[in-house]
């Protein structure tokens, strides 16, 4: 499954270090899930999502991690 999340990542001007604290992860585990290679879990989505939503980017969940 691929998702978006480096593209809108990118877009906020946020580097995957920014995301991974936002997630309380590691870095390597951040860049995994953003290669596609584990899954966000549901909590981690809704941080993200609401991250995006802090910078005007209105999109579906969908769209950014299951299309």
């Amino acid at each position: 499954m691929t998702n978006k999340v480096k593209g809108y990542r990118v877009m906020i001007g946020k580097r995957q270090s920014d995301f991974s604290k936002l997630l309380n992860i590691s870095e390597g585990n951040y860049r995994l899930k953003e290669q596609g290679k584990l899954e966000f879990k549901h909590s981690e989505i809704i941080k993200i999502m609401d991250e995006l939503a802090k910078h005007d980017i209105s999109i579906s969940v969908e769209e950014v991690f299951f299309s």
